[in-house]
């Protein structure tokens, strides 16, 4: 996604579930968040390819530990990328599953 493209949201369009459409969710409110999501492409033993957070404005000096907002080890997944988003805007840590 180009970061400086607008975000459109359409209330009529049929929920899409596919993982392009979810990956695609999660990057959009990353976008929304001024943050980047990064997926690394590399799989061996103990590492799977997922994704790492990165807040930009954080970065202007490079990377380092504090630019970074999640999946340290590139481990996490769309749907966990959306949840840490949610979590920053509402300001909850979850202990568990919402009853």
């Amino acid at each position: 996604m180009n970061a400086s493209s607008p975000i459109v949201l359409s209330w009529s369009t049929k929920f899409d579930w596919s993982d392009a459409a979810q990956e695609q969710r999660a990057c959009d409110a990353c976008a929304c968040l001024g943050w980047q999501m990064v997926r690394s492409n590399l799989e061996d033993d103990g590492h799977w390819g997922g994704y790492q957070v990165r807040i930009r404005a954080y970065m202007t000096d490079g990377l380092h530990d504090g630019a970074i907002v999640g999946g340290f080890g590139f481990e996490l997944w769309p749907h966990e990328v959306l949840q840490l988003a949610r979590d920053h805007i509402t300001g909850w840590e979850r202990e568990g599953p919402i009853d």
